[in-house]
């Protein structure tokens, strides 16, 4: 039963809270450490429920090596890396009802998901580090696939799934900041080791997660419309000259001069 105190004193009202079949999974209200708070947000109420997690100590943490996760509305890449932060292996786990399931198949989709990554990382003995979409800065509202993430219920499910998992079963989790990440892995890596722009994007999340700054070579080529081309490894990115700017405070960017003539021109006579 839930009370919402009343203007005057000592006066309340007192109702059972309904919580839906498909939400009551997650939350174990036979826990005693819980808390329920009740809002009215323009004539409507609204419910929210808080659960204290007890703090378990990671077993599997980096000093083996982490699982890299780069988010996607049809599943997830996983790329696994050694204490250097050097690929190990790569894979996508896919899943096509994620897009168009209804709510309890995808619900069920995103758990199994979850489970097969953190089974994975206890396996091999690793950490994981996944994106995190609550990151808080202004400049980083210039990437387009952070934004898409910040309003993809399904990017938070995933995320959330996976750790709520990793803490459950005592795998070390952390969240880097998303900016760029897959700009980084498609200018560095995505040739280098012949992986998709997913799984690149998840090397670079990987790395960043062992406090490793990517250094990155780019030739730049000025555009007519404020923007610039950042080219690497046959690949060629527009970016706007502030979203440049935040990207070298991300990276060791390396910038490198597009040829040109290396001696005078002679006027012919």
């Amino acid at each position: 039963k839930l009370r919402i105190g009343l203007a005057k004193p000592r006066e309340f009202l007192t109702f059972k809270l309904y919580i839906p079949k498909k939400f009551q999974h997650d939350f174990d209200l036979h826990n005693e450490c819980y808390d329920v708070r009740i809002k009215n947000k323009s004539g409507k109420f609204y419910v929210y429920i808080g659960l204290d997690i007890p703090d378990i100590t990671p077993i599997y943490k980096f000093s083996n090596g982490v699982l890299g996760i780069d988010t996607n509305p049809d599943g997830l890449a996983v790329v696994e890396t050694d204490k250097e932060g050097n690929l190990v292996k790569h894979q996508y786990l896919e899943s096509q009802r994620l897009k168009f399931a209804r709510h309890n198949k995808r619900r069920n989709d995103i758990e199994a998901l979850a489970i097969k990554v953190v089974n994975q990382a206890i396996m091999v003995e690793k950490g994981i580090v996944i994106e995190d979409l609550k990151f808080n800065n202004k400049k980083s509202s210039k990437n387009k696939k952070f934004n898409r993430m910040r309003h993809n219920f399904i990017y938070s499910q995933l995320l959330q799934a996976i750790e709520r998992r990793a803490i459950k079963d005592g795998v070390e989790i952390k969240k880097i900041n998303p900016a760029f990440t897959s700009i980084a892995g498609l200018l560095k890596y995505q040739k280098m080791y012949s992986l998709n722009r997913h799984t690149s994007a998840a090397l670079v999340i990987a790395r960043r997660g062992m406090s490793i700054c990517e250094k990155i070579r780019v030739r730049l080529m000025p555009l007519e419309n404020k923007k610039l081309n950042l080219a690497g490894r046959c690949f060629k990115i527009a970016l706007t000259e502030k979203a440049y700017s935040y990207f070298k405070y991300l990276y060791r960017v390396i910038e490198v001069k597009v040829p040109g003539l290396t001696a005078p021109c002679l006027n012919s006579t």
